[in-house]
């Protein structure tokens, strides 16, 4: 099998080189490493990104000692590095690496014209997913219902199922490219909602999010709106709109979304663009803070943000 593999990667050598070069832009050069830190930032992101993102299968260690193999015969090295150091150095300046290859990646895909955006915005789907995760001490104090200070299970069966890893993974995803632009990790129980509003500011300015039922309600939409960003969300019963507030009447296409709390606040409404779609087996409601935005481009951008579906099972598969 090993054979295989590396004819496998003889014959796609020149494709694997062009999509490193791409990818880790040649500012990672200049990456300023920490401490002692002795691994060259190109090599190390080039092996992360194989390592997780082109080796489907093994352990971690295998994977690891696979990647260094495929990047070295990329870049002509013999450079290695244990499963152990490979986190290690991740964990000091792995999100800083990440942050550089993905605004690369971004800059990339805005070189293509007509495809950075669409009907005049950058569509970015918004949606999470939750993902098991190893059951070590560190995990479960962070991520399950049994950390420190948690509720304790009478049932033994109980403990052991709320002490399953779960990792709560919202990501904010470029809807024509299929690039991941942002994404956090929180607690399984934690809020897409407050993901995504700490997310908003590292978006595109003209940055247009679309996402399902989850990503309702004033604090995040004004938080969009008030950016200069707009959304386009499913809605379901559990939201009050307002049908003839002012001069935005729902026979013209307008509704208000006015809680009662932000009313006492003496916070202003937001008004909406209402679409009713049918899908052929039930009505959808979808709200946008563009008031100028068509039926038909809503319909569009909306049944394209299951892409991310795909996206979420091919990731877990």
């Amino acid at each position: 099998m090993s054979h295989q593999d590396d004819d496998h990667l003889r014959k796609n050598i020149a494709d694997f080189k062009a999509i490193l070069q791409t990818a880790v832009p040649e500012s990672m050069a200049a990456f300023t490493r920490h401490g002692n830190a002795v691994l060259d930032p190109t090599w190390l992101a080039s092996v992360a990104m194989t390592c997780w993102g082109w080796i489907p299968a093994g352990t971690l260690t295998q994977r690891v000692s696979k990647a260094c193999r495929v990047v070295g015969q990329v870049f002509g090295c013999e450079e290695t590095v244990s499963r152990q150091g490979l986190l290690k150095a991740m964990a000091t300046c792995g999100s800083e690496l990440i942050e550089l290859m993905t605004s690369s990646l971004a800059t990339h895909v805005m070189s293509f014209k007509g495809y950075w955006t669409k009907s005049g915005k950058v569509n970015i789907a918004v949606d999470g997913s939750k993902f098991a995760a190893p059951r070590t001490k560190e995990n479960q104090a962070y991520f399950t219902a049994t950390g420190s200070g948690q509720k304790q299970y009478q049932q033994a069966s109980d403990q052991s199922k709320a002490s399953t890893v779960q990792v709560l993974l919202t990501i904010c995803w470029h809807m024509t490219s299929g690039l991941p632009l942002r994404w956090i990790t929180s607690i399984a129980h934690g809020s897409e909602r407050n993901n995504a509003a700490q997310m908003l500011d590292s978006l595109p300015r003209q940055a247009r999010l679309i996402g399902d039922a989850e990503y309702v309600g004033y604090p995040l939409w004004s938080k969009i709106h008030n950016s200069g960003r707009s959304f386009l969300v499913r809605v379901g019963s559990n939201v009050t709109l307002l049908e003839n507030l002012g001069k935005h009447r729902l026979e013209d296409g307008f509704v208000s979304y006015w809680p009662e709390y932000v009313m006492n606040e003496n916070d202003p409404p937001i008004v909406l663009r209402l679409f009713q779609i049918h899908d052929g087996e039930k009505t959808i409601f979808l709200v946008t803070n563009e008031l100028d935005l068509s039926y038909e481009i809503a319909c569009d951008l909306y049944a394209a943000r299951w892409k991310l579906e795909i996206f979420f099972r091919t990731v877990k598969q």
